[in-house]
């Protein structure tokens, strides 16, 4: 799992839409999870860049070393606990099976995945969501019309809100969790409001192995009333 955070921006607005949907492949978990298509151990998305497509994961089977031989895409680590930079491939056209097979291989390694310099409309962004399953509505806010499974988030020097402003995976408290996000974003500021993310798996492998037993016999009660009801826009 990968927990993430938006940081505010001062300066420029910020604009992004995220995604949601469901994985159905056979080579995640059973039942299948959730996707939102919205430490020492973080990535951080470079601020400045407008036009950036985010594919996150927030469950999945925990990151394997990657040692796959990519043909259709080139993928650029950026950490070595989580995020990975992938360029060589449009995302507004269809993917064939083998480039849209190694896009997937680098998220279930890296979790956390990043295309620079994508031109999306929203339907073309839906149907690279859809490449990975059935798309999830968010149950607390609405779509542009037409658009149900897109969720837009805007904010500026006057927002008095700013949605995810702190470590969060989303929507937790939904009866199926969305499995990750793919974010597209639109209007950065040049410093600051980066989107930062974290590797649980790192977190939950640096502990002891006490703190570790004492964990594994908790569960957590997740709520969100007291987020969603304060809406995404400002």
């Amino acid at each position: 799992q990968n927990i993430h955070h938006h940081r505010q921006a001062n300066e420029l607005g910020r604009r992004f839409e995220i995604l949601k949907g469901v994985f159905h492949q056979e080579t995640l978990r059973k039942p299948p999870h959730r996707l939102k298509l919205g430490s020492p151990d973080n990535t951080d998305l470079h601020h400045g860049s407008a036009n950036v497509i985010v594919v996150r994961a927030a469950v999945l089977p925990k990151a394997m070393v990657d040692d796959m031989q990519y043909e259709k895409i080139k993928v650029d680590p950026l950490n070595p606990k989580i995020g990975a930079e992938i360029s060589g491939v449009n995302l507004a056209e269809p993917l064939g099976n083998q480039t849209f097979g190694e896009i997937h291989s680098a998220l279930m390694t890296h979790q956390v995945i990043f295309f620079r310099d994508q031109e999306l409309t929203l339907d073309q962004h839906k149907a690279f969501g859809r490449s990975f399953g059935e798309l999830h509505i968010h149950p607390a806010a609405p779509g542009p019309e037409g658009h149900p499974e897109i969720l837009v988030i805007h904010a500026d020097e006057n927002s008095k809100h700013v949605a995810g402003n702190g470590w969060h995976t989303d929507v937790s408290a939904d009866k199926e969790p969305p499995m990750g996000s793919i974010l597209h974003l639109h209007e950065v500021p040049k410093v600051g409001g980066d989107t930062m993310f974290a590797s649980m798996y790192a977190a939950y492998d640096a502990l002891s192995d006490r703190m570790k037993e004492f964990l594994g016999g908790l569960s957590a009660l997740h709520e969100s009333e007291h987020v969603h009801s304060r809406g995404y826009v400002s």
